[in-house]
């Protein structure tokens, strides 16, 4: 990690994280760049990704990436065009081969600070300020000016790689939102996502136990995965994922199907064909605790007419959760919302208007679901703002300018 004193350079990178170290690895090849992080470690949020794991991508097909971005995917296309997972797989090779776990990638050794480990070995050359916070943005006589706390630093360029709100104990805090918008950068409002749901549901008793396989149905959407309880609600991957998709209005009701691939009258047939407790039967399909939630009774089901029964089925295949809030950016995996995209090249990352200024990773209103994406959506967007291209001002009557 090289150290100077000299506060200038061809281009800052504001943000170690992903997006800025992939950018600083690539922009450093042909430039002099200084790359500012306000926390005292880079990567710190990579490092937590996939439970310190590091998924690092998902090797899908391009339109199964699109249908898992809810928000920006057509955007990124030209992203993914420059450098995607196959890339990914040769910038690391040989260092560090990577290895599957279903359609997810991870580094063979499973280990984080492998992957933080890679980029920085290759960033020997480039200035890293840590603890160095930015505290305002502008642009003079045609260079870019960032005042941090720990002095002020020019450059030709700039690429704002400083994530969203999520997780801001690593250093992303959304700070970075409001000094765009004082320069002119477009912004939608952040919110958190890939977040855990409390509920009003008593489902205190289930804390702690885990169903890999269910299905979540709520407002016209569904999702399958695994699912966990926890003391205030409802987590895991599927949960996770749901949070991205559903509209934030509350209280809203999820509706679970314990057993997606059971009809309900497999269901029916299993829970009453013996004289055995409806909660002894049911936990011949589902965890004992969970049987003995949904099933407290110990009255004489064979009394039961045909709705009632149907109404004991559909605790297995329909049961429903009240959900109150969504957790929030404390521990929310991604931000949705940020820089506007409308305002930004998709084929270079840069700002249409404000020249010399790029963006790349979680700072931008993109955001997809668990598996991988997201970090894919960094490599790319941190790759392709790190070539630092400048389209050139459309000029009237002349198509020959237009992106592609």
């Amino acid at each position: 990690m090289a150290k100077s004193s000299n506060m200038s350079a061809d281009l800052i990178i504001i943000g170690a994280g992903a997006s800025g170290l992939m950018a600083a690895s690539q922009a450093s090849k042909k430039k002099r760049v200084i790359l500012l992080d306000s926390s005292d470690t880079p990567g710190k949020k990579l490092l937590l990704t996939g439970g310190g794991r590091c998924n690092v991508s998902n090797d899908s097909s391009l339109e199964e990436y699109l249908e898992n971005i809810p928000r920006g995917g057509n955007f990124l296309r030209s992203s993914f065009s420059q450098f995607f997972h196959e890339d990914l797989r040769k910038f690391f090779h040989p260092t560090l081969s990577l290895m599957n776990e279903g359609r997810r990638l991870y580094p063979v050794s499973q280990k984080a600070e492998d992957v933080l480990r890679f980029f920085l070995s290759r960033l020997q050359d480039t200035q890293i300020h840590l603890n160095t916070k930015v505290t305002s943005l502008s642009k003079r006589d045609g260079k870019w000016q960032v005042k941090t706390t720990r002095g002020v630093f020019l450059a030709d360029k700039v690429i704002v790689a400083s994530g969203g709100k999520s997780l801001p104990k690593t250093g992303s805090d959304g700070s970075m939102f409001s000094i765009l918008s004082k320069i002119g950068v477009d912004m939608v409002t952040p919110e958190p996502t890939l977040v855990s749901m409390f509920s009003n549901t008593p489902l205190k008793t289930l804390s702690g136990l885990t169903l890999p396989d269910v299905t979540l149905h709520a407002d016209h959407l569904s999702h399958r995965g695994s699912l966990l309880f926890t003391h205030k609600g409802l987590s895991g991957p599927v949960v996770i994922n749901m949070s991205s998709l559903l509209p934030r209005t509350f209280p809203l009701t999820l509706s679970i199907d314990f057993l997606p691939d059971m009809s309900e009258d497999d269901v029916q047939h299993i829970l009453f064909q013996s004289k055995k407790s409806l909660s002894s039967q049911a936990q011949l399909l589902v965890p004992d605790r969970l049987a003995k939630c949904l099933f407290p009774e110990s009255d004489d089901k064979h009394q039961w007419n045909k709705k009632r029964r149907r109404l004991a089925v559909l605790r297995l295949k329909a049961y429903e959760a009240q959900i109150s809030s969504f957790a929030g950016f404390e521990s929310a995996i991604v931000t949705r919302g940020g820089v506007a995209l409308p305002q930004i090249h998709p084929s270079s990352l840069e700002h249409k208007t404000l020249k010399g200024l790029y963006f790349a990773g979680e700072c931008l209103d993109v955001d997809a679901l668990s598996g991988g994406y997201n970090l894919q959506i960094a490599w790319s967007t941190g790759f392709v703002s790190g070539q630092t291209k400048s389209i050139p001002r459309k000029k009237r009557h002349d198509r020959s300018h237009v992106a592609r």
